[in-house]
């Protein structure tokens, strides 16, 4: 069965300024009882992010460690409803995951390495979706 892919789209220029939406994602998530991978691309991101989902919003709680997981390393392999990818490169483990959420703040670096993840997960026969997110 092909993994679904969700590509949010966001008016935020970094992935920094898009945290707050991660944290929303991700307590979305949660709330709907899901297990969630943050994947990002070094310690200080999953440190950076780890800090956030504690403080976001003051009447959230978004347990993690547990249901929501944060590392710039590979998962393991009891982590399978959902991957948030917040690296430039479509993760090589991307198919252990039903769905993928592929966030693309509006810089054109890191819109142009959206556009080649899309054009991967296409090629590899994953559905597709899009959405435009301004906030």
């Amino acid at each position: 069965m092909p993994t679904d892919i969700d590509f949010y789209i966001l008016s935020c220029t970094s992935l920094d300024a898009c945290g707050v939406f991660i944290c929303r994602l991700s307590e979305k998530a949660y709330h709907q009882g899901n297990h969630l991978y943050i994947y990002t691309a070094s310690s200080q991101d999953s440190q950076k992010f780890n800090e956030l989902l504690w403080t976001f919003r003051d009447t959230s709680f978004v347990p993690h460690p547990g249901p929501i997981q944060i590392d710039h390393c590979p998962p393991p392999t009891e982590h399978t409803d959902i991957l948030a990818n917040l690296t430039p490169e479509p993760p090589s483990f991307y198919t252990n995951f039903k769905r993928v959420l592929e966030i693309i703040p509006n810089d054109a670096t890191l819109k142009a390495a959206g556009r080649k993840k899309y054009k991967y997960y296409q090629q590899q026969g994953c559905k597709l979706k899009t959405h435009n997110i301004s906030f």
